[in-house]
């Protein structure tokens, strides 16, 4: 839709035709609704709020198996970005995608270390890096 605006700026047209917008609308409308969302901020939000410790600033604990580079506390132990991308891509078989690629093509040293049994795979469910008994890691071309 922004490019049909940008197009018909750019061409000099003085309107642009509504179709889209009413039609992305009425899609909205019709929709089934959910209040998943809304229902998870209040749940996790809601009791720091209205908890004991409301007025000295309570915040949910982090536990220590979620320190991680993000954290002060995960910088301290010595936490790398390697070990996170692991854990992202190994233990919650979140897949890679080219901006993955990117970021390791930028910096080496956060590309995960893998372990005997780890795969990775990516959007399409091919494998982009495993690690075989013997502890070999093989990475698929251009990875």
């Amino acid at each position: 839709m922004a490019a049909g605006w940008r197009v018909a700026a750019e061409s000099g047209a003085w309107t642009v035709s509504p179709h889209l917008f009413v039609m992305a609308t009425m899609i909205l409308c019709r929709a089934r609704k959910s209040t998943v969302v809304n229902d998870i901020i209040e749940a996790t939000v809601e009791p720091q709020k209205l908890g004991p410790k409301n007025l000295t600033g309570w915040k949910r604990p982090i536990l220590p198996e979620y320190e991680d580079p993000h954290t002060g506390a995960g910088k301290a132990k010595g936490a790398t970005w390697a070990d996170w991308y692991r854990s992202r891509h190994v233990l919650f078989r979140i897949p890679v995608n080219e901006f993955t690629r990117r970021v390791w093509a930028i910096h080496g040293d956060w590309r995960p270390k893998l372990e005997s049994g780890d795969v990775i795979r990516d959007q399409g469910g091919q494998i982009v890096a495993s690690c075989t008994e013997a502890g070999e890691t093989r990475w698929a071309e251009g990875w």
